[in-house]
């Protein structure tokens, strides 16, 4: 079991800009030596529990995993915002750059894995379209990466299923795909409307979100969507007109069942 490195429990609390008092108090240590208590953990003297651990993910809004890393992440510029300013509510935001934090600790925490079991693979086709290239290109070249099943995904009985066949077929390229609509807990929820989905293009490990509140026929959309930043190299969130960044990827299908995807240019496609 991997222990709690305790240079991240002091770098997290400050990091939050609270102190020792202040940072006690936010995890329910009590008592007049409750600030003593908390510098033992950081220190190395005292192991936190499970449960303080939690409410200092809470408190710091870092995620649980942050507390197990080696070292201090290097600070990181907030990937790119590719929501109009309509879509950002003042509200949400702190909660949007914990996500973003969240899901830059586990790539990093997968990349690093692969690189420790020297099982790290470039994925070239990361950046590999360049944005001159027009929608055409992009669609064609995210065709020809993906190994999808076209028959099985145009009978799919239902949008679960037909999504697991794409999401499938995304995955097996070496992209991570995860469904997160909050910080692992409805309080934090995050409608469609402030996050659809995130890109962070990595060469090793390549990560794509989507927003699990959205509608699950959305969901096919927003992970082709995403899949176009990656091939772009581009690391960033979207939002539900988003589109002027990207060219137009994908368009849900007014089909018999509702969730058919096209790669498309404007009013010709190619089918997926």
């Amino acid at each position: 079991m991997p222990k709690v490195n305790p240079q991240i429990l002091s770098w997290a609390r400050e990091s939050a800009g609270l102190t020792l008092e202040d940072a006690a108090r936010g995890i329910g240590l009590a008592g007049e030596s409750a600030s003593a208590r908390l510098a033992e953990m950081e220190n190395g003297d005292r192991e936190p529990s499970r449960p303080q651990l939690l409410k200092m993910a809470d408190r710091y809004r870092r995620p649980l995993l942050t507390f197990y890393l080696p070292e201090p992440p290097a600070a990181a510029a907030r990937a790119h915002d590719f929501r109009t300013l309509r879509q950002r509510e003042v509200g949400a935001e702190a909660t949007v750059d914990a996500l973003v934090r969240d899901v830059r600790t586990r790539q990093a925490l997968v990349r690093g894995a692969l690189e420790d079991a020297e099982e790290a693979e470039r994925r070239a086709f990361v950046g590999s379209v360049d944005p001159r290239a027009g929608p055409d290109g992009l669609a064609a070249a995210m065709a020809d990466l993906l190994a999808l099943d076209r028959t099985a995904y145009r009978e799919a009985r239902t949008i679960e299923q037909a999504f697991r066949i794409l999401r499938d077929a995304v995955e097996a390229t070496g992209v991570y795909v995860l469904l997160i609509g909050n910080l692992g807990s409805y309080r934090s929820n995050l409608s469609p409307g402030v996050f659809r989905g995130m890109a962070l293009a990595d060469d090793v490990a390549p990560f794509i979100v989507i927003n699990e509140t959205d509608s699950k026929t959305a969901w096919p959309f927003t992970l082709l969507h995403e899949l176009g930043h990656v091939l772009l190299g581009q690391s960033g969130i979207s939002g539900y007109d988003s589109e002027q960044h990207v060219p137009q990827l994908v368009q849900e299908s007014e089909g018999p069942r509702r969730f058919g995807i096209r790669l498309v240019d404007d009013d010709e496609g190619r089918d997926v």
